[in-house]
Order: C-alpha cells, then sequence, then structure tokens
C-alpha cells in the first residue's frame, strides 16, 4: 500500500484511499513507521480489531474454563 501511494501522481492519492476505503492517516503512521523502523517496525502492529463472540461460543469459552478435562466434540 506504500508503494502505491509513494507512486501516485499529484491528486491521484485520494482517489488510491477512497478505492482502498482507508483514511489518510492510517497511511500517514506507515510511512512514519516505516522510516523509522523498517519492515520489521510494521509487523508490529495488530492486524485489526478482534471479533465479537457469539453467545454460543462464550458458553463453550467457559465451560472450557469450569471443566478443563472434559473435551469438546
Amino acid at each position: 500500500m506504500i508503494a502505491a501511494a509513494e507512486q501516485c501522481k499529484h491528486g491521484e492519492l485520494g482517489a488510491l484511499l477512497r478505492r482502498e476505503k482507508l483514511y489518510d492517516n492510517p497511511l500517514q503512521t506507515w510511512c512514519k513507521q516505516l522510516s523509522e523502523g523498517g519492515e520489521q517496525a510494521l509487523s508490529n502492529s495488530a492486524p485489526g480489531p478482534r471479533a465479537k463472540l457469539t453467545p454460543e461460543q462464550r458458553a463453550l469459552e467457559s465451560d472450557a474454563v469450569t471443566m478443563p478435562g472434559r473435551r469438546a466434540n
């Protein structure tokens, strides 16, 4: 994404960000991280928000905690 943004000519960056459904703030952050720490600095960020669990999944997880010896089907 950073490479694509750097190749944009004047006025093309907005179209790229709209197409990728991004705001400019994450792009600025990524560019700053890349310039300060290289590619290794970019890998430290989380991939996105954690998925929410359904009520059934929460019940299964709580059962697994309260009954550690029992195996799930």
